[in-house]
């Protein structure tokens, strides 16, 4: 596998070098909204404030600890940040990282503090037991360039792994010490993934090749062991961010390459554009 740089992978993909600044994993916007809650008293009602670990950075990735609140973590072209104030302040936690490794997808294990996974832009994943401050490869198995993580809310050990130029999703069910192919009837490239919070087994792959065909949205209803297309009224686009509704996980949304957002109300089946002020 080519070992692609941010610079490179930039280069590789300059078609889509507009529409990837226009839809921003939906994800990502609500840790930012939950970090603008969090210094409303502050900043004030409909106001933002810079709370980035750094100038210059390109933040690809951010999560929330799910059992630690104000911990954040955010994956920028040169590794992890960690802020365990609700991002007033950041500090490096890449030790261990291969130098030079961008992160595209953060996944803290939704029981355990401290335990979180990362997918790089060239090194496949890495596990940190202790927030961060040290990495460990995880890669047995997978692809290199990685660029979705999902952990089962039900078994925090069962992962899945979205990667380009590969195989599309991987699964491990050992807590990411080794990694399978689960992509029967996926599309090979996967941007973003998604798991039902209440139904775990049912889980929803974001695809493209920025414009290429097969792209779109494919659903599993057996834990990624088979995969169908779920497109019905999305263009052939590229499927880079994927959200669901924790209270009602038959609500999805879509972020698009260059059509705005997409939202299903019957678990993919049917989606309609919701892009109005966009």
């Amino acid at each position: 596998m080519e070992n692609l740089k941010p610079g490179r992978m930039r280069d590789s993909i300059r078609p889509r070098r507009r529409s990837i600044h226009i839809v921003r994993c939906i994800a990502v916007l609500c840790c930012l909204v939950f970090i603008a809650a969090g210094r409303s008293a502050s900043a004030g009602i409909n106001t933002w404030t810079s709370n980035g670990p750094g100038s210059g950075q390109e933040i690809r990735a951010l999560a929330a600890d799910p059992t630690t609140p104000g911990t954040l973590y955010a994956g920028a072209d040169n590794g992890v940040f960690a802020s365990s104030n609700g991002g007033a302040t950041w500090r490096a936690a890449s030790k261990g990282l291969p130098t030079g490794s961008a992160v595209f997808a953060l996944a803290p294990n939704p029981t355990k503090p401290g335990l979180l996974y990362v997918g790089t832009n060239s090194n496949g994943v890495f596990k940190s037991t202790n927030g961060g401050d040290t990495w460990e490869a995880a890669n047995i198995g997978v692809g290199n360039i990685v660029t979705a993580l999902a952990v089962d809310p039900n078994t925090p050990g069962l992962l899945y792994a979205g990667t380009l130029f590969s195989h599309g999703v991987f699964k491990s069910t050992n807590g990411a010490g080794t990694w399978n192919p689960a992509d029967a009837g996926l599309f090979p490239n996967v941007l973003a993934l998604a798991i039902d919070p209440i139904t775990p087994a049912m889980i929803y792959a974001g695809t493209g090749t920025f414009h290429g065909p097969g792209a779109g949205i494919f659903k599993s209803t057996d834990a990624s062991e088979t995969w169908n297309p779920a497109n019905k009224g999305i263009p052939d686009t590229a499927i880079q961010a994927l959200a669901i509704d924790p209270v009602a996980p038959s609500t999805l949304y879509a972020g698009t390459a260059d059509s705005g957002v997409f939202k299903s109300t019957d678990a993919g089946a049917t989606w309609r554009s919701i892009d109005t002020g966009l």
